[in-house]
């Protein structure tokens, strides 16, 4: 009979490029050490701002968070209307699924 032997997995797999001598000297970090860049960060990365994203927000068109949000419950058909931070949830029969109603804005399609 042959017995199953359990393969030994590599922290990183040996590939042409890399040697075993050069995943000795590379330095793992782990989830804990690592800090995100953060918005001052980049913004002193970036100089005038000209260049890479714009993710301050200043300049840009966002909604308005505190204005409410009109769904439809997928049980009754009742309108419910939503703020940040209200359950998802119908206000008559309690059911957690809503759809969000359409908006009024006009599209005009262009045909060729």
């Amino acid at each position: 009979m042959l017995q199953h032997q359990p393969r030994l997995l590599h922290p990183r797999p040996i590939t042409p490029l890399t040697t075993k001598s050069s995943l000795e000297n590379t330095a793992t970090m782990s989830r804990e050490q690592y800090t995100p860049p953060s918005l001052s960060q980049q913004g002193q990365a970036s100089g005038s701002g000209t260049g890479g994203f714009n993710i301050t927000g200043q300049g840009s068109t966002f909604e308005d968070t505190s204005k409410p949000v009109h769904y439809l419950c997928g049980d009754c058909d009742n309108k419910v209307v939503l703020k940040k931070g209200d359950p998802i949830r119908c206000k008559e029969c309690g059911y957690r699924v809503l759809y969000k109603e359409r908006t009024n804005r006009m599209i005009q399609f262009e045909a060729r």
